[in-house]
C-alpha cells in the first residue's frame, strides 16, 4: 500500500500491490514507451505484450508480495464489513494482479486493485509496515485497457478506470478513462498523446499519487539510439494554460546491459510544489529467459522492479520506496 505520513527517518513505502516501481524509477516519464502492465496506467497505446502474437496468446501476472501481506492483513482488507462483488474481485486481485491477452493487432490488459491513496491509507497504517494490504479494498482501482493496431507506426488505445474511494463505511465508486494514440515513424523513435478524464473524487488523488492531470492532453516522446539504452520526455498538460501544473517535464533513462538487468533513472519538477523529485531503480531476473522465443514478450519484463524517489523539503530528505514482483504464466 502508499504510505504518505511524515515519519521519522522521513521514509515512505509502496512496496506491496503497485505495478509503477518501473514507471517511478523512469521519473514517471513513460507515455511515449512500453512499460507493460503500466501502460494501462499512463497510456493504452503504448500497450503490447508477445513478441509474435500470430496466435491468441493469453499471460498472466501473480504477485507473491501480495499473497503474503493478504494472508497476515487479512482481517484488515477492509473497513467496510459488507463487502460487494467488485470487492471480491479487488481481494483476488491482490495475488493475482492482471491478466493479459494478445492478437496481431489487438491487446487487452486487466489491472486489478492498483493501491489509491486516501484518507484510510494516509492515517491508519504504521509507518514500519513496509508490506501492507490494510484497507486495499477501500482505496483502489482496477483498469481495463484495450489497445487496436491500425498499422506499423499507428496504434490507437483507451482504458476504463473503476475507483473505489472514500472514507471508513462510505466507500464510493466511480469510473474513469484514457485515451492514447502512439506513432512509431521508426524503430529508434516513438511518440505518444493520451488524454485522461477521471471522477472529481479522485482526481486529486491521481494528481499527488501519479502526477496525472484531469482533463489535460499530456505528450512523450521516446528515442532509443541502441537496443539497450532508451530516453524519455514527457509534457504533462500541454492544453491548460490556466492551470498551476502546466507543461510538468518528466525525463527518464533505461538502460539494459545485455538484457541481464534494468538501470533506471529519472526526474521531474512538481509544479504546485516546485520540489525536485528524483528516482533510481533497477529491475531483476528477466522473464523472457523462461518462455519460448514465440511466447516472449516484445520488451524486457524484469519480474522484481524496485524504484526510490527522493526530494528534499525544508531542509530534509524525503524518500519513497516502491516494489513490484510479478510472476508470470
Amino acid at each position: 500500500m502508499f504510505i504518505k505520513n511524515a515519519c521519522a527517518d522521513n521514509n515512505y513505502y509502496n512496496m506491496t500491490n503497485t505495478v509503477l516501481a518501473p514507471v517511478r524509477a523512469s521519473g514517471s516519464a513513460c507515455i511515449a514507451d512500453n512499460f507493460g502492465l503500466s501502460g494501462a496506467i499512463y497510456n493504452p497505446a503504448s500497450l503490447d505484450l508477445f513478441r509474435y502474437p500470430e496466435s491468441p496468446r493469453f499471460a498472466f501476472f501473480i504477485n507473491p508480495t501480495g499473497a503474503v501481506a493478504l494472508v497476515r492483513d487479512k482481517n484488515e482488507l477492509s473497513a467496510n464489513k459488507h463487502l460487494d462483488g467488485v470487492d471480491w474481485l479487488n481481494y483476488a486481485g491482490i495475488v493475482f494482479k492482471g491478466i493479459g491477452f494478445s492478437l496481431p493487432t489487438f491487446t487487452a490488459i486487466l489491472l486489478l486493485t492498483e493501491p489509491l491513496q486516501n484518507s484510510l491509507t494516509s492515517s491508519d497504517q504504521k509507518m514500519d509496515e513496509m508490506f501492507t494490504s490494510k484497507y486495499v479494498l477501500d482505496c483502489n482501482y482496477d483498469v481495463l485497457a484495450l489497445k487496436l493496431k491500425l498499422a506499423d507506426q499507428v496504434a490507437i488505445g483507451a482504458s476504463g478506470f473503476l475507483f473505489s474511494a472514500g472514507e471508513k463505511d462510505a466507500i464510493k465508486r466511480s469510473h474513469g478513462t484514457s485515451y492514447g494514440v502512439q506513432i512509431n515513424p521508426n524503430t529508434h523513435v516513438s511518440v505518444g498523446v493520451v488524454y485522461y478524464n477521471f471522477p472529481t473524487l479522485v482526481s486529486h488523488y491521481m494528481l499527488e499519487q501519479n502526477r496525472i492531470i484531469d482533463e489535460t492532453i499530456n505528450i512523450g516522446i521516446n528515442i532509443r539510439p541502441y537496443n539497450s539504452i532508451s530516453f524519455n520526455l514527457d509534457a504533462y498538460n500541454v492544453s491548460e494554460d490556466n492551470k498551476k501544473y502546466t507543461r510538468e517535464l518528466h525525463i527518464g533513462l533505461l538502460a539494459v546491459p545485455m538484457d541481464a538487468m534494468a538501470i533506471r533513472a529519472g526526474m521531474y519538477r512538481e509544479q504546485d510544489s516546485q520540489l525536485d523529485v528524483y528516482s533510481l531503480g533497477l529491475g531483476l531476473i528477466n522473464t523472457n529467459w523462461f518462455f519460448s522465443t514465440d511466447n516472449s514478450f516484445s520488451y524486457n519484463d524484469f519480474a522484481i522492479n524496485y524504484s526510490v524517489q527522493f526530494w528534499q523539503k525544508e531542509k530534509q530528505n524525503f524518500y519513497h520506496h516502491y516494489l513490484t514482483f510479478l510472476l508470470r504464466f
